[in-house]
């Protein structure tokens, strides 16, 4: 469980310098040279293996049931695994389907690429390989200092107090314990190797198969898309860098309504300290020191909660706190799943400017917060060593002032 307390003052300037969480941003527009292996945000999702394409009903709106857009497509392999993966999150651009559950999804993708694998265990092979000769090696070199000490010592003391207690020790020496570790951690590469073979066949037996969905042929709705680019985050003192608390409401009906009493006075209610919350505050300090910045990267860390008061924060949130135990779990393997990273405001900005949607038709979340399985358990992988499986998104809306 991490600490968020909705109740605490939350001061930025408390967390001043640089901190666990990467960010991206907006780079350059993605051309037809970007693959599954890039992260970016828009455009149309590229598979890990155009042959194993996931079902489209994984990217299809649980309301309309049409074909959601591909908001993000995030390359995220995980240290110490030996294949490739790739986090798609898609949202409904239907009006109509704003504010409702399956409106967004989330899937995860992975590659087992056997040659990689195989390449790697054989690498490790090698190192151990090295490694045993260099503890061989190292074992003669004392073997001979201790054969030198016990004739020095023969030659001095004789053989008159029974066996010289220079000399080398028996069978059961060092060496056969180095060789029986050596052993073992090259017994581990292979047990470690046979488990994720082991996994793959568990997988395929343990979780029911998803009906596959052929991907539409016809050419599909996308946003503009842009490659990212990822940084650690830094932050710095807040003083200088209040945001307009206002930026957090829209007029719904913009085009209905000329009244600028209406919007004044949605402005001052906006800055009154019963009207903002300091979930909010937070949020909107930290977003004002890398204002560009579209998704927020911590596996296993604390989301930035938009607001503590809305759906989400109240399904994984308690008294205020976060708790991942809180979100719902993994359906494959049972087990909890944890933060993975968010999709960030701005992220509306760049797609819907690029591709000329007006706010008014547009989206109008404040954050989506992706979590996925702990354990990061295998999907049923096909013949081609590709599988997908759907994670949880926490949508926290934007909210109105009417």
């Amino acid at each position: 469980m991490s600490e968020y307390n909705s109740d605490s003052e939350l001061s930025v300037s408390s967390q001043i310098g640089k901190t666990a969480t990467l960010l991206g941003y907006p780079d350059e527009p993605a051309d037809a040279t970007a693959t599954a292996l890039d992260t970016r945000i828009g455009g149309l999702p590229i598979w890990l293996d155009y042959a194993s394409a996931p079902s489209s009903s994984y990217a299809r709106c649980q309301n309309c049931k049409k074909m959601m857009r591909l908001l993000i497509q995030a390359y995220a392999a995980l240290d110490g695994t030996l294949y490739e993966r790739v986090i798609y999150l898609f949202a409904c651009p239907e009006p109509r389907c704003r504010r409702t559950l399956g409106s967004a999804r989330v899937f995860r993708g992975v590659l087992h690429d056997r040659e990689k694998m195989k390449r790697v265990a054989d690498k490790l092979r090698v190192e151990e390989e090295k490694k045993r000769k260099r503890a061989e090696e190292k074992e003669r070199e004392a073997q001979q200092e201790r054969e030198m000490k016990a004739d020095l010592g023969s030659a001095l003391f004789g053989n008159g107090f029974g066996e010289n207690s220079f000399s080398a020790p028996p069978a059961s020496s060092s060496w056969s314990n180095i060789a029986k570790v050596q052993e073992g951690e090259v017994s581990n590469i292979a047990d470690s190797m046979s488990k994720t073979k082991l996994d793959i066949k568990q997988s395929q037996t343990q979780q029911q198969r998803t009906v596959h969905e052929p991907w539409p042929l016809e050419s599909q709705e996308q946003y503009m898309p842009y490659f990212l680019y990822v940084e650690s985050e830094h932050l710095f003192d807040n003083s200088a860098t209040d945001m307009a608390v206002n930026q957090r409401f829209e007029l719904v009906d913009a085009s209905t309504s000329n009244d600028n009493d209406e919007w004044s006075s949605a402005t001052a209610d906006a800055t009154d300290d019963n009207t903002i919350d300091k979930v909010f505050q937070k949020f909107a300090d930290i977003v004002a020191q890398n204002s560009e910045q579209v998704v927020r990267y911590e596996r296993s860390g604390t989301p930035m909660m938009y607001s503590k008061s809305d759906a989400v924060a109240s399904q994984i949130t308690r008294s205020g706190v976060y708790d991942s135990n809180l979100i719902p779990r993994c359906p494959l393997c049972g087990g909890n799943r944890v933060f993975e990273f968010q999709l960030m405001p701005y992220t509306i900005e760049i797609l819907e400017q690029a591709s000329g949607i007006d706010m008014v038709n547009g989206m109008e979340w404040g954050t989506m917060i992706v979590a996925t399985c702990e354990k990061d358990c295998l999907p049923t992988i096909d013949d081609r060593g590709v599988g997908y499986a759907e994670e949880w998104v926490g949508v926290q809306w934007e909210e109105i002032r009417r």
